[in-house]
């Protein structure tokens, strides 16, 4: 025979850490959300970022700030990219599919002292007044070789195919950090991590970083 008044013991005791793992949760989602855009304002470069016109909304910041985010933790934070790695000057970073602007190419170049071309078929052909920053409007399989000690790919929502991206860069070291979207990764590198990043305002925020299997 079942005790009834067993299990209602059971489960008022069970409901407290329901809850308090629910708030927890709760708690991680909403920072998690909103963590690219805490950070985004806190930044020295986001005005002069802002005043040139390059973010028209949030969601574009979340979705440029998840790209830096994924190259800083898993390339520059585990050391991959050796000491003092924002400050090198020998890292190229290759944006693809930048946009009708540079938003995450000209990210790149304030927060980092790597040179950077973003390259877009729809790039608007004007100053964006960044150093290192190289703006080309075309697509990517029509450019010349990217080449330095270090080359990264970050491709953000792209419609350019990674494996053609990747014919682009030339390095001792190439890397790609992308999010996807109508245009999936044909890419058979290695991968170093794959996530969902609850901090991109879009539902394509899949973020893979992989490494060149011809690397040194």
């Amino acid at each position: 025979m079942i005790n009834h008044n067993k299990m209602m013991d059971h489960n008022i005791g069970i409901q407290p850490a329901i809850e308090e793992f629910a708030q927890k949760l709760m708690y991680q989602a909403r920072n998690g959300l909103k963590k690219h855009v805490d950070e985004f304002v806190k930044l020295k470069c986001s005005p002069v970022l802002l005043e040139l016109g390059l973010f028209p909304n949030a969601k574009e910041i979340t979705e440029s700030m998840a790209a830096f985010h994924a190259v800083r933790k898993f390339l520059v934070n585990r050391g991959i990219l050796g000491e003092k790695a924002l400050k090198r000057d020998d890292i190229t970073v290759l944006v693809p599919g930048d946009g009708h602007v540079p938003r995450t190419g000209a990210l790149f170049a304030h927060r980092s002292n790597w040179r950077v071309v973003s390259v877009d078929p729809c790039m608007r052909d004007r100053d964006y007044k960044t150093k290192r920053l190289t703006a080309i409007r075309d697509k990517v399989e029509n450019i010349e070789v990217v080449e330095d000690e270090v080359v990264i790919i970050a491709a953000v929502h792209s419609h350019a195919k990674l494996s053609e991206s990747v014919k682009k860069a030339k390095g001792k070291h190439v890397f790609v950090v992308s999010m996807s979207c109508c245009v999936p990764d044909d890419l058979k590198w290695p991968l170093i991590r794959g996530y969902v990043d609850a901090g991109v305002w879009s539902p394509e925020n899949n973020v893979r970083v992989y490494e060149s299997p011809d690397n040194g």
